[in-house]
């Protein structure tokens, strides 16, 4: 019996992008698959034991897919979806052109990861600045300036006496509740299986569902998750009509990996008509959170082989959408948070130091 050697290190995207890149190419230039595992556990993954456990499978005669299935600690990465197309590849005798297609929509993806990560990188620095002001005030300055002012016998503004009573009260909070507020956060986290059997399956539902679609309305970061699904459907779908994967097949794996309550209730209205006979075109368009004018470019041509090229055009507008989205979100955001952060600094400075302006006439 063969014995799968689980990788101590977690797989990467970057590494499976890599990966999935590295043996399309070999198997473009007609190396044999077992041929073309060996070269990259012996050149790029001696330490890597998830290329490992492929290459030993492959010599014992198994084909690629069923390596996949018998992966299962790397299923985050080869799902059902995956292993499906791996499979059409090897029965079409085009794993090669499965594994680029695959390869190109793990790079696009990843891509727009990141540069979604890198675009909430200042954003994060900025309200890191901010927290770190504000305990900054709250454990050292307040009570530096309380001290100085009630040693000089000097009233304070109205405004000062605020912060000063805001601060008290929240500090006074903490450490009234904080032993409570640990054994909450600690319960909860232990116990959300306990907490999830207590609440009937139709109001959990409801709440999931009412906050799935609120979390779609928020502006800027519901657009932009809105326009990252649409992009990943349309991009999977495309790839499944491309490699005659069975759309019903691909569309039950999607519903199934969608979280969103409010979006997968559109996909299974999808599913259901084009189960029921209704066109594609029609069908299509009970999707509601993909974008107007990317339907009509979808629904452009009844034919199979249009649809298959409008889905091509939609996911690279998408793209194009998604980048301008990120590149509008940052020129508004960024200066925003600068002025924010500042006017706050300023505010709070201007309020502490206010009664040190009447301090020459006091002495």
């Amino acid at each position: 019996m063969f014995e799968i050697i689980q990788n101590s290190k977690r797989l990467k995207p970057k590494q499976v992008l890599i990966f999935t890149k590295q043996l399309s190419i070999l198997l473009k230039q007609n190396i044999t698959l077992d041929k073309a595992i060996d070269i990259l556990n012996n050149n790029y993954y001696k330490k890597n034991n998830f290329v490992k456990n492929i290459s030993k499978l492959i010599k014992k005669g198994h084909t690629l897919s069923y390596c996949f299935e018998q992966l299962s600690f790397y299923s985050k990465y080869f799902d059902s979806f995956f292993i499906n197309l791996i499979k059409i590849g090897e029965q079409s005798a085009s794993l090669n052109t499965v594994l680029e297609n695959l390869q190109n929509f793990q790079k696009s993806y990843y891509d727009l990861k990141t540069e979604i990560r890198n675009s909430c990188i200042y954003p994060s620095i900025i309200l890191l600045m901010l927290l770190i002001f504000i305990i900054f005030v709250t454990c050292y300055l307040i009570p530096t300036f309380e001290q100085f002012y009630k040693n000089l016998n000097i009233s304070m503004p109205y405004t000062t006496l605020i912060i000063i009573n805001i601060k008290n009260n929240i500090l006074c909070f903490i450490n009234k509740n904080i032993y409570i507020m640990l054994s909450m956060l600690f319960l909860i986290y232990y116990n959300k299986n306990c907490l999830k059997l207590l609440i009937p399956n139709n109001i959990k539902k409801t709440i999931n569902y009412a906050y799935n679609k609120i979390v779609l309305n928020i502006p800027i970061i519901g657009k932009t998750y809105l326009l990252i699904i649409s992009y990943k459907f349309i991009f999977l779908l495309y790839i499944s009509l491309k490699q005659n994967l069975n759309i019903i097949i691909f569309l039950e794996y999607f519903i199934k990996n969608n979280k969103n309550l409010y979006i997968k209730k559109q996909l299974i209205k999808f599913k259901n008509d084009l189960t029921m006979g209704y066109s594609f075109n029609n069908s299509i368009k009970q999707c509601k959170f993909i974008p107007k004018e990317i339907l009509q470019i979808i629904t452009l041509e009844q034919k199979s082989e249009n649809i298959t090229e409008n889905l091509n055009n939609a996911t690279h507008l998408l793209e194009l959408y998604i980048k301008n989205n990120i590149k509008t979100t940052q020129k508004v955001l960024e200066p925003t948070l600068t002025i924010f952060l500042t006017l706050i600094i300023c505010c709070i400075i201007c309020l502490l130091y206010m009664p040190l302006i009447n301090l020459d006439n006091f002495l």
